[in-house]
């Protein structure tokens, strides 16, 4: 009975650690610099639970014309993320691949922009993303 007591103690205290995966820098709305029509708001996080690691991405809806007939483009999602050396695992709420994947990922000294792989479909942008604080 000891032992059991003991375990469950143990398992409270580490389910109650928390997660330093996410940088407090990142915390707050970003803007796509080249456009400025895609947002990324981290501050989702601290609505729900401070140690969360999920961010809602905005992005204002456009019509592709490559496409016949034309298609309504709408990448509006949230996404499951942590950070690894130089990159960002992504994972699409909306998706039916639980695996996330991974986009190269750079925070500026300063913290006030990140430069991304692009991660969503918008034909006129770059395929390196970047982003700057709101």
């Amino acid at each position: 009975m000891k032992t059991i007591f003991l375990f469950a103690i143990l398992f409270l205290m580490i389910s109650c650690k928390k997660n330093t995966k996410v940088p407090n820098v990142l915390n707050g709305k970003w803007v796509e610099n080249t456009l400025r029509a895609d947002t990324i708001d981290f501050t989702i996080n601290n609505l729900v639970d401070a140690t969360s690691t999920y961010f809602e991405f905005k992005s204002r809806v456009f019509t592709d014309s490559s496409t016949l007939p034309f298609t309504i483009v709408n990448n509006n999602t949230q996404y499951t993320y942590y950070l690894i050396p130089n990159s960002i695992v992504l994972q699409n709420w909306l998706s039916s691949n639980s695996n996330g994947v991974s986009y190269n990922f750079k925070l500026a000294a300063d913290n006030l922009s990140f430069t991304i792989q692009k991660f969503y479909y918008r034909p006129s942008l770059p395929t390196g993303l970047v982003f700057v604080k709101l």
